[in-house]
Protein backbone atom coordinates (compact mmCIF):
# COMPACT_ATOMS: atom_id res chain seq x y z
CA UNK A 1 0.00 0.00 0.00
CA UNK A 2 1.41 3.81 -1.08
CA UNK A 3 2.06 5.91 1.93
CA UNK A 4 -0.70 8.40 0.96
CA UNK A 5 -3.31 6.23 0.57
CA UNK A 6 -1.82 4.99 4.23
CA UNK A 7 -2.78 8.77 5.66
CA UNK A 8 -5.91 8.93 3.34
CA UNK A 9 -7.39 5.66 5.50
CA UNK A 10 -6.05 7.16 7.98
CA UNK A 11 -7.97 10.56 7.97
CA UNK A 12 -10.90 8.36 6.84
CA UNK A 13 -10.61 6.42 9.77
CA UNK A 14 -9.98 9.42 12.25
CA UNK A 15 -7.43 7.06 13.87
CA UNK A 16 -3.67 7.83 13.84
CA UNK A 17 -0.96 6.16 10.94
CA UNK A 18 0.83 4.83 13.47
CA UNK A 19 -2.50 2.42 14.99
CA UNK A 20 -3.16 1.36 11.46
CA UNK A 21 0.26 0.39 10.98
CA UNK A 22 1.16 -1.21 14.45
CA UNK A 23 -2.56 -1.33 16.09
CA UNK A 24 -0.91 0.47 18.91
CA UNK A 25 -2.80 3.80 19.85
CA UNK A 26 -1.07 6.93 20.31
CA UNK A 27 -2.58 9.86 22.75
CA UNK A 28 -3.67 11.88 19.72
CA UNK A 29 -6.13 8.88 19.48
CA UNK A 30 -7.63 8.67 22.84
CA UNK A 31 -8.07 12.17 22.62
CA UNK A 32 -10.54 12.22 19.79
CA UNK A 33 -12.79 10.03 22.01
CA UNK A 34 -12.11 12.44 24.53
CA UNK A 35 -12.98 15.85 22.39
CA UNK A 36 -16.14 13.57 21.60
CA UNK A 37 -17.17 13.33 25.38
CA UNK A 38 -16.86 17.62 25.95
CA UNK A 39 -19.97 18.04 24.80
CA UNK A 40 -21.96 16.18 26.73
CA UNK A 41 -24.56 16.74 29.47
CA UNK A 42 -23.69 14.99 32.88
CA UNK A 43 -26.64 12.70 32.64
CA UNK A 44 -25.09 11.47 28.79
CA UNK A 45 -21.60 11.64 30.05
CA UNK A 46 -23.01 9.16 32.82
CA UNK A 47 -24.64 6.70 30.19
CA UNK A 48 -21.50 6.75 28.38
CA UNK A 49 -19.47 5.81 31.63
CA UNK A 50 -21.74 2.51 32.45
CA UNK A 51 -21.02 1.98 28.66
CA UNK A 52 -17.67 1.49 28.73
CA UNK A 53 -17.44 -0.27 31.66
CA UNK A 54 -19.51 -2.97 30.49
CA UNK A 55 -17.45 -3.39 27.31
CA UNK A 56 -14.74 -3.44 29.58
CA UNK A 57 -15.79 -6.11 31.59
CA UNK A 58 -16.93 -8.16 28.45
CA UNK A 59 -13.32 -7.62 26.99
CA UNK A 60 -11.82 -9.21 30.15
Amino acid sequence: MRIDNIVKLAKALQVSTDFLLTGERIDRDKLYFSEKLQDLNDEQLAHVERIVDECVAMLK
